[in-house]
């Protein structure tokens, strides 16, 4: 025999008000306001934030898929023009706060991927420089330098598991094919990337399980590293440079950039490890050389210029929103 559910199917919830964390696809009435609502997963950006050191061409540091902490350094910004700025300040999820400075100043450099207490960054802007230096959550100390310096480098990995790839050498006047490995004391050379790029972003927890965003000096797929070779991914469908990049090379998020003659982009791209897909979800500012961390659900755009710079923050979410449905 069939039961009310087989025949009628389910019943609507009644609600005297609407709950302040909606499961994703929930369906009430709410009795109050006499009005059907529903929770769908939406993604929106917000305002988040000033930074305290607004530039541009800043790098981020933070644990793997965590918008909730993170080192943010140097720079291209007052007064520090047009060398790179020594500035750097921590992200605890609501607020920046100054820390210690670097001791060399630099802009359009690489990193490591994580964490907020324990990264490394290396090479920049100006001259294409060699210096490597460590965060390890109060200071900065310097470290044995690349092999090869070199401005816009794409970085990933951690303190003592990092990759820098590619970069710009005023030397060759282009891009570079270099790959560097860092084990926690001295550089090495590592596979080699299939194209000379610059202008590239990379993420990964270690220098053997990240990837990289070939940037706009030549617009290659994403490419996965595991130590030892690169694998091809798929290419972003609006080609840039200077994009925020979050996630992880199966999950991961994509937002801002330049692409020449020079034009600022706002379109947000979400990776599932083999395609990129347009992400209804658009920066509310059109900005390049920014800084990016988190996840593909919750990530920090910060820092960046369009061309002038600017000093707030977005925060990126997808989670259930409430929704009054129409029934007229």
């Amino acid at each position: 025999m069939a039961n009310y559910k087989d025949l009628h199917g389910f019943q609507i919830k009644h609600r005297s008000s609407d709950p302040p964390s909606p499961i994703e696809g929930e369906i009430w009435y709410n009795t109050t306001t006499k009005t059907l609502k529903v929770a769908p997963k939406l993604a929106a950006w917000a305002s988040g934030p000033n930074i305290n050191n607004i530039a541009s061409q800043r790098e981020a540091a933070s644990p793997m898929s965590n918008a909730n902490a993170a080192i943010l350094a140097g720079g291209y910004g007052a007064p520090a023009l047009p060398a790179g700025m020594t500035n750097t300040e921590t992200w605890d999820g609501s607020s920046w706060t100054a820390a210690p400075s670097f001791g060399t100043g630099r802009r359009a450099f690489g990193s490591s991927s994580q964490t907020a207490t324990a990264s490394v960054a290396f090479g920049g802007n100006p001259v294409a420089i060699a210096d490597t230096e460590e965060w390890n959550g109060s200071s900065w100390a310097e470290q044995n330098n690349l092999s090869t310096g070199r401005q816009y480098c794409a970085g990933f990995g951690s303190q003592t598991s990092a990759v820098a790839t590619g970069g710009y050498t005023p030397s060759t006047n282009g891009g570079r094919n270099l790959v560097e490995e860092y084990d926690g004391t001295s550089w090495t050379a590592g596979g080699t990337f299939p194209a000379s790029i610059y202008g590239a972003k990379g993420q990964g927890a270690s220098g053997t399980a990240g990837f990289v965003i070939a940037g706009e000096s030549n617009p290659n797929p994403a490419k996965s590293y595991d130590g030892t070779s690169w694998t091809d991914g798929a290419a972003l469908n609006t080609v840039r440079g200077g994009m925020g990049l979050s996630g992880t090379s199966t999950d991961a998020l994509a937002f801002g950039g330049s692409s020449p003659p020079p034009a600022q982009h706002n379109e947000v791209e979400n990776y599932d490890g083999s395609s990129w897909t347009a992400n209804p979800a658009t920066l509310g500012t059109a900005i390049s050389g920014v800084a990016g961390f988190g996840s593909s659900t919750s990530a920090i755009r910060a820092a960046g210029g369009n061309p002038s710079f600017v000093a707030a923050t977005e925060e990126f979410s997808l989670a259930a929103r409430t929704k009054t449905v129409d029934t007229s």
